[in-house]
């Protein structure tokens, strides 16, 4: 029997698999808790937005009909009411009835809520420091800042690591396929647990390679790009043109920059307006041809704000494949690529699976290695020992 047929039928037999057994094994003791808090942070932020609208909603759902007031004329009212206040950014209604909402800055962020009929500034936001925004943190941060941040990319590293070396650990043979990827309810609590970690791994292994090589991207995005360029060069890369100084004061008014921007992107609808903070800054509209999230389908038109001219153009029909690659990258790990609620429900059910495994692999370690040790322990002096495949396969049936 040559090694491929022993793959096929006998993996057990490959010694190799032994070797990989032990990488999976202390890379999940040490993982394994991590897995459980970015899995079940991760699923409970996946409706944020749709909080953070609930928690507005008295100014996010506006009454009227009839047709809209320009850009120009919502920023005019915040200007108008508040002069003292330095706009960042416009977003116009993503609906009919939904308002504009334009960001500024004076001791601490604001969000105002422009009726989009009548111009009236209907609410004021401001940075909310709640639960919600600790659990972000927590989340993104590991509320370490840049440390934690890079240490969840090495968490996503990890549990790319399990998912490869638990598939080659999972694969029975042939003759075991199909039971390999059931669960036996029927059975004592210890192999109802073993085939929950095996099957639950199986099914979800391409969303956990999804789900962590995209969250490693944003410990690292600029060395990702990077990499990526090497394969495809990217055309569009998110630093902005630089422009020469223009004296302060004569900028053109911000809607001739919208529908000069709308002209680059034909058919494409006004998500959000960064205006230019400094010299030398350009503008950045950013159009979508898609729904509000669905962050694959933006293109970006920069512009420069004392002319109105175009500067540069990102558009999602000149992409190269890099450009799509990492564009992607956000949606796949947010689950905001299209579909709705019922795409966010599955990405949040999902999002649960590497907690899943975490537990339930602690679990199949304590119940097959670490209660031995105790015995031994209280027996005698105990012997550091690896552990095999078998020791965790050998469950109770």
């Amino acid at each position: 029997m040559n090694i491929v047929q022993r793959i096929v039928q006998k993996p057990r037999s490959i010694a190799a698999r032994e070797w990989l057994f032990q990488i999976h094994l202390y890379t999940g003791l040490i993982a394994g808790l991590y897995a459980v808090l970015i899995s079940v942070t991760g699923s409970a932020l996946v409706f944020q937005p749709q909080f953070r609208d609930w928690q507005d909603r008295e100014f996010t759902e506006v009454a009227g009909s009839g047709p809209h007031i320009s850009v120009g004329q919502a920023l005019a009212a915040v200007q108008k009411a508040h002069p003292d206040f330095h706009i960042m950014s416009i977003r116009p209604p993503a609906t009919m009835n939904s308002p504009f909402r334009i960001s500024a800055q004076h001791m601490g962020g604001n969000e105002f809520f422009i009726n989009p009929f009548t111009g009236v500034i209907i609410g004021q936001g401001h940075t909310r420091k709640d639960f919600v925004s600790w659990l972000q943190q927590l989340h993104f941060n590991l509320l370490s800042g840049k440390t934690g941040r890079l240490v969840n990319g090495v968490g996503g590293l990890m549990l790319v690591l399990l998912s490869a070396t638990g598939l080659v650990i999972w694969w029975p043979g042939v003759a075991g396929f199909w039971r390999a990827m059931n669960i036996n309810w029927r059975a004592r609590w210890e192999r109802v647990n073993y085939d929950i970690h095996s099957s639950i791994g199986f099914f979800t292994l391409a969303f956990t390679l999804v789900i962590s090589l995209t969250g490693a991207y944003y410990a690292w995005p600029e060395q990702t790009k990077d990499l990526v360029s090497r394969f495809s060069p990217m055309r569009q890369r998110a630093v902005a043109p630089r422009l020469p100084a223009r004296p302060k004061g004569r900028d053109v008014p911000v809607d001739l920059l919208v529908e000069n921007a709308r002209k680059a992107v034909p058919g494409a609808w006004v998500s959000m307006i960064m205006l230019s903070h400094g010299a030398g800054q350009p503008v950045k509209v950013t159009l979508m041809n898609g729904g509000a999230r669905e962050y694959q389908n933006s293109n970006y038109v920069y512009l420069d704000p004392w002319t109105g001219d175009v500067v540069r153009v990102d558009a999602v029909s000149t992409r190269s494949a890099g450009d799509a690659i990492v564009a992607w990258i956000g949606p796949l790990h947010f689950g905001t690529f299209g579909g709705g609620t019922p795409l966010y429900v599955l990405w949040m059910l999902l999002g649960l699976s590497p907690a899943v495994l975490g537990v339930s692999g602690i679990l199949m370690w304590w119940n097959r290695v670490a209660v031995k040790q105790l015995r031994k322990f209280r027996a005698a002096k105990p012997v550091l020992t690896t552990h095999s495949v078998g020791e965790l396969e050998q469950v109770p049936r």
